[in-house]
Formats: structure tokens, C-alpha cells, sequence
């Protein structure tokens, strides 16, 4: 057993997260259909809870790093 912990305090750098491009994402099966399977308005909830937690969570990293100097 492994008594060495990791460490898990997460960095700004991972925390940065690029927004989706529809152009780059490939299909690994031929059998997908061709018409979008989630919905638009789907995808617009999902991308502005992203964007809200990605400001959110890199805020609260910055605030609690300048709280320990």
C-alpha cells in the first residue's frame, strides 16, 4: 500500500478550459446519425454553467492563494 499522498491542490493551469470546437471533435463510428443527437438549447445551458464555474473556480483559486501570502 502506497502511503505517499498526492498532492491534490488544483492549479490555475488545469483549471483553464477552451471552449468546445464542433470542427475538431471526430466520430469513431460510422453508425452515429447525421443530425446533432443533443439539443441546442441543450448545449447553451452546458456551455454557460461552464463558463460560469470556469470564472467562479479560477476567482475562488485566486482569492485563496492571495488569503495564504
Amino acid at each position: 500500500m502506497n502511503t505517499n499522498q498526492d498532492d491534490t491542490t488544483p492549479s490555475i493551469k488545469s483549471l483553464q478550459l477552451s471552449e468546445l470546437d464542433p470542427a475538431r471533435i471526430t466520430a469513431l463510428s460510422d453508425n452515429l446519425p447525421n443530425t446533432p443527437i443533443i439539443p441546442d438549447f441543450l448545449k447553451e445551458s452546458v456551455n454557460l454553467v461552464s463558463s460560469f464555474l470556469r470564472k467562479n473556480i479560477l476567482n475562488l483559486v485566486i482569492n485563496q492563494r492571495q488569503n495564504n501570502n
